[in-house]
């Protein structure tokens, strides 16, 4: 039998507009550890209309053990992202992420153009 791994409960939340990420996100996974009588929070950063989506590896967010209670995890999360963002921790990553957004067109132009060559010299 095939052993599973609880990844916990999953919340996105928008970034503000005031920050200037239109059409950013933040998907953040939270499981209770009992050990620890804290929730581990995970986030990764996405983008609207994109598929693909950002580990935030830091570590000050990323495996962070926050205290919270079942009733306020939530809001606990969205405070966290909502300072997060208005104080710029986002701004490299989104950065990193617009970079390799444009490398990988860059690069897709490049090889379809090289693949149009190929066939019309067939």
């Amino acid at each position: 039998m095939l052993k599973s791994n609880y990844r916990g409960t999953a919340i996105e939340i928008n970034l503000p507009e005031e920050c200037g990420h239109e059409g950013y996100s933040v998907e953040c996974t939270y499981r209770y550890d009992v050990k620890k009588e804290k929730y581990l929070l995970s986030m990764w950063l996405k983008r609207k209309g994109i598929c693909s989506k950002f580990k935030i590896e830091q570590q000050e967010v990323d495996t962070q053990y926050i205290s919270s209670s079942r009733e306020t995890i939530t809001k606990d999360i969205c405070m966290i992202v909502e300072y997060a963002s208005m104080n710029g921790y986002f701004d490299r990553f989104i950065e990193c992420f617009e970079y390799e957004q444009k490398c990988f067109e860059y690069g897709n132009d490049y090889y379809e153009k090289e693949r149009l060559i190929t066939y019309k010299n067939e």
